[in-house]
């Protein structure tokens, strides 16, 4: 039996049957034919075919598959094919059989117009080779794909669909290069010739070193237009791979600006994959690689760090915990969980996430190989490799910086511009690369961050970083004041100032301790300011316990560094008057509460006496506040009700002398005072007068720009009503009362949700517990009690379990709430058989 293996045509011929060989079949073959009665290992096989040889890959497996397929294709070469088991192959081919290596004269002399190039002397081209690059991609082991089936799907899908020119884009160590290694494993076989390219300076510069076409020729030029002129003719099929191709402004490396590469995507015949962290590039349909689920960064995980485990079902796994906190803390970033994984196993992963927790990628010392650049390094420097920051340019590296020292979060266009100085365009480029990122806002991912923080010098940022910020801070810009309707902006803001105050570095020399001070002061402030804010609403009230005792602190630190400062003095007196007062409702701290109103009074009773008539509204807030204080113990009433008195009269001096400035003080005392003596049992109409009278100065402030002071309002009403429907002739002007409070909490909970939903909730109970006892109103009531469980599961969604206990008594049938509250926290108080009982009515 006769058989042509023809290496010219890519065919085998026998018996009159003609079979195309792949691409790689022919190289095999070629190869094994050359040297045909030897024995050629399997590391000369894959040397040859593959490439380099990856200490990763299982050579031996993938050259047999294919000596299978060879045999399985060609029977007739099944035979002629030996193995030599642990050592390579060797072919021993009949007689009869003939090869072809080169074009024979008489196939030469058939085509008229290659005649006539042997005629005249031309030289004729021989075929492009099968591996067009000096080197190929490293071996790709589909086990090692995880999760990324279906983008290698898509990717395929795409390349069929004769799409030639394609973009693999993505951040930085999400998996471009990875996944383009495996479409070469995939695809290589379908191409007559194909070619992997580093990308490094410029795409002829690549191309000229990579390529091994004509390298006999030593003028550049004329080596490059032949080697353009060749791709561009040549009819076979071929593919190619360009890595990397991002910028490097230290080196000039500029893609964007590369016309080279919309050039070659519309050469016929080529097929070209770019790996990029372009979004997009001219003439190439870009594919962005899709981050991967925590669930598949899970399995990432487990595949590096104890084959074992990532064989387990889920559910059996170890240390399920520690690996979800230790991906949260990468980022879900597939890079940086490998890095994680491949240096934790010499230790208890616990002990490992901590010391990750306390030092982030600066811990893991352990020296690990990757892909990225096959080079071994500890996390640090692996990340470095990954973003090298010395392709930036200066200018992208203050903003690189800027954006680092801040806490992970999107800011605005406006907010890039007020609060870091930079506009839209400044940012564009490091978005396009990846280096930024923009969504509903601009943001840096956590693993850049990470990057940046490695050059940290003593902790802080180089000099320079966030100026635009630090002296708004300074000149109080920034923040200056706090309003409760910006209470989420508010806190936003001093997340952020608070994070990069630690990071910018202020010089500890004597001309900048004024800076340092102020900056201490300003950030003190801020932390006073919020906790009194959020001791508005009962939802807010153990966030302000935090932020007050914060301010606290500080502010004694401040006295000791700083003392005789009249200002710090009057600081120190506001925090101890706020704690004070909000912790006078909890039972277990009472006396600390105490204690901190009476410092606070003596420290603005010697402030007023220095410096008279300055400081007279502070010593009412305490009086009032430690009257609040008192009123809760039945042996201190009298006391109460003296303290109250005093701060009282002093407000009503003050609100003669400045007509409606300080209205709302005046009806929070009284309102104070009306609940002092509603307890007696025996002064209703004392208490009486004095909810109505508290009632009229605050309906001074009803339109006041401080949402609080309206909601007071419906506190008021709710109080007054609640003393009112006791007497069964009045239920009429108690219930308008109810009405009243239920529509003024509405208003201000349509606009400021957060701030008062349990406000909300008991006044709809009230009236609805008002009219189940005096009519029947059903209709109402149940759109009340709809209403209620509305504002309940909103409730449990902000502040989930919290107030349980709370919900369940609120929601019982015989339950009655009545408001109480004084200057900033309106609590409930027992239903109303028990308050009445307590009265003894």
């Amino acid at each position: 039996m006769s058989c042509v293996i023809d290496f010219v045509k890519n065919t085998i011929k026998c018996e009159d049957r003609i079979k195309k060989m792949s691409a790689k079949q022919r190289d095999i073959l070629e190869y094994l034919i050359r040297n045909k009665g030897n024995v050629v290992t399997y590391e000369l096989i894959y040397d040859r075919i593959w490439g380099i040889l990856d200490d990763d890959a299982d050579e031996h497996r993938l050259i047999k598959q294919q000596i299978y397929h060879i045999k399985k294709s060609f029977p007739m070469l099944a035979a002629c094919i030996e193995s030599h088991d642990k050592l390579g192959y060797s072919i021993h081919l009949p007689k009869d059989y003939r090869v072809i290596f080169e074009p024979e004269d008489e196939d030469v002399a058939e085509d008229p117009e290659t005649a006539q190039q042997v005629a005249t002397g031309a030289i004729m081209e021989e075929k492009l080779p099968a591996r067009l690059t000096r080197t190929g991609a490293p071996y790709a082991d589909e086990e090692m794909f995880i999760h990324r089936g279906q983008e290698i799907e898509e990717l395929e899908q795409i390349l069929r669909e004769r799409k030639t020119a394609v973009m693999i884009s993505g951040f930085g160590g999400v998996g471009k290069t990875t996944v383009a290694r495996l479409l070469w494993s995939r695809l290589a076989d379908e191409f007559d010739s194909v070619g992997w390219v580093e990308y490094h300076g410029n795409l002829k510069d690549s191309l000229l070193a990579s390529l091994t076409l004509y390298p006999k020729l030593d003028d550049r030029e004329l080596r490059f237009q032949h080697i353009c002129d060749r791709l561009k003719n040549d009819r076979t099929r071929k593919l190619l791979f360009i890595d990397n191709v991002d910028s490097d402004k230290a080196c000039g490396q500029d893609p964007q600006k590369d016309a080279l590469f919309s050039e070659i995507s519309g050469w016929p015949n080529l097929t070209v994959i770019l790996t990029s962290r372009f979004d997009k590039l001219r003439g190439y349909r870009s594919y962005r690689l899709r981050n991967l689920t925590p669930d598949d960064c899970e399995d990432l995980f487990y595949y590096y760090y104890n084959e074992w485990e990532y064989e387990t079902p889920k559910e059996d796994r170890n240390m399920r915990s520690e690996v979800r906190e230790l991906i949260d803390l990468a980022g879900y970033h597939t890079y940086a969980i490998e890095l994680l994984a491949k240096s934790a196993f010499a230790q208890p992963l616990d002990v490992y996430l901590q010391k990750v927790r306390e030092m982030g990628f600066r811990f893991p010392e352990l020296n690990v190989q990757t892909d990225h650049r096959n080079a071994y390094a500890n996390a640090a420097g692996q990340l470095k490799k990954l973003f090298d920051m010395s392709t930036r340019t200066e200018a992208e590296l203050r903003i690189l910086w800027d954006f680092s020292v801040l806490p992970n979060l999107e800011l605005s266009a406006e907010e890039v511009k007020q609060w870091m100085g930079y506009t839209i365009n400044d940012l564009t480029q490091l978005i396009r690369e990846g280096w930024l990122l923009f969504r509903q806002g601009f943001s840096m991912h956590p693993l850049i961050k990470e990057t940046m923080h490695l050059d940290l010098v003593n902790g802080k940022a180089p000099k320079g970083t966030m100026e635009h910020l630090l002296l708004q801070i300074l000149e109080y810009k920034f923040l200056s004041e706090f309003e409760v309707s910006t209470y989420t902006g508010a806190k936003r803001k001093l997340a952020i100032a608070e994070h990069v105050l630690q990071l910018i570095p202020i010089p500890e020399e004597e001309e900048f301790e004024e800076i340092q001070m102020s900056l201490e002061f300003w950030l003190a402030s801020c932390y006073n300011n919020l906790g009194y804010f959020l001791s508005y609403t009962n939802t807010g009230r153990k966030e302000a316990v935090g932020y007050l005792r914060k301010a606290l602190k500080m502010r004694r630190q401040l006295e000791l560094r700083y003392p005789g400062t009249g200002l710090n003095r009057d600081d120190l007196a506001t925090s101890c008057d706020y704690l004070g007062y909000l912790l006078s409702d909890q039972e277990d701290e009472k006396e600390e509460a105490e204690a901190l109103l009476i410092e606070a009074l003596a420290v603005r009773t010697s402030l007023e006496e220095e410096y008279p008539n300055k400081y007279i509204a502070d010593v009412a807030w305490t009086l009032d506040n430690l009257g609040y204080l008192l009123s809760s113990e039945k042996s201190r009433k009298e006391e109460a009700e003296v303290r109250l008195k005093e701060a009282l009269k002093i407000r009503q001096k003050l609100e003669e002398l400045h007509p409606g400035e300080h209205a709302a003080e005046v009806g929070w005392t009284c309102n104070n005072l009306g609940q002092l003596l509603q307890s007696d049992g025996t002064r209703f109409e004392e208490a009486e007068e004095y909810y109505r009278l508290a009632l009229e100065h605050c309906g001074k402030c009803f339109n006041s720009k401080y949402i609080w002071e309206v909601a007071d309002s419906a506190i008021l009403q709710n109080n007054l009503a609640t003393l009112l429907q006791r007497h069964p002739e009045r239920n009429g002007e108690a219930e308008r009362l109810y009405r009243e409070a239920l529509e003024t909490m509405k208003s201000v909970e349509e606009d400021h949700r957060e701030m008062y939903p349990l406000e909300l909730l008991i006044c709809c109970h009230n009236l609805l517990v008002f009219l189940k006892r005096l009519s029947n109103a059903e209709a109402e009531i149940h759109t009340l009690r709809e209403d209620m469980m509305r504002i309940s599961n909103e409730l449990e969604q902000m502040y989930p379990g919290v107030y349980d206990d709370f919900l369940r008594e609120i929601h019982a049938e015989d339950s009655f709430y009545i408001q109480s509250g004084s200057r900033k926290q309106k609590v409930p108080v027992l239903a109303l058989e028990r308050e009445l009982s307590k009265l003894g009515l």
